[in-house]
């Protein structure tokens, strides 16, 4: 800098810039600044979310890590599938209505035979898994693959967030 002044400080991206710039990686979009999307649902979890709801370049998706049985174990590439708005909001209703169960569980006011809702719940929760019938799966017809980096935001009522990456 001119005159023997400082350079003024380098944030993190900006410093990850200009080391890709330096070895001519300048075309690559940092890790779209580490872009961690909303998970809406864990519908399944075996070590970590397998199946449910995230938003995928903002949009919601339906994500699955589909069991490898070759392996005997979860695969760690993710099926990415785009949901509609409609089962999107009804997915969401249940999601809810199991969340409202969940802290009645853990604060001990519902029993664990009273899974997914409580008795309150019932009717609606019945009309939604009707709504929601077979259609809350991967269309193989209209899906993608990556992997995923889950991290937790919130711990009461759990949150996560997921880094989704391209596969090897």
């Amino acid at each position: 800098m001119a005159g023997g002044g400082r350079e003024p400080p380098v944030g993190q991206f900006e410093l990850q810039s200009l080391l890709l710039t330096r070895i001519g990686l300048s075309e690559i979009v940092i890790i779209n600044r580490m872009n961690w999307q909303k998970v809406y649902t864990v519908n399944g979890f075996w070590d970590r979310p397998r199946f449910g709801v995230a938003d995928y370049d903002g949009q919601p998706h339906i994500y699955e890590s589909p069991f490898d049985e070759v392996a005997d174990d979860y695969s760690d590439v993710y099926q990415l599938s785009p949901i509609n708005s409609e089962l999107f909001e009804l997915i969401l209703r249940d999601w809810i209505i199991w969340e409202k169960w969940l802290a009645a569980f853990n604060a001990g006011k519902a029993a664990k035979d009273s899974h997914p809702c409580l008795p309150g719940d019932k009717p609606e929760h019945g009309q939604l898994t009707e709504l929601i019938g077979d259609r809350f799966q991967i269309d193989q017809t209209n899906c993608f693959s990556k992997k995923a980096e889950f991290r937790q935001t919130a711990k009461a009522p759990r949150r996560l967030e997921v880094l989704w990456t391209n596969c090897d």
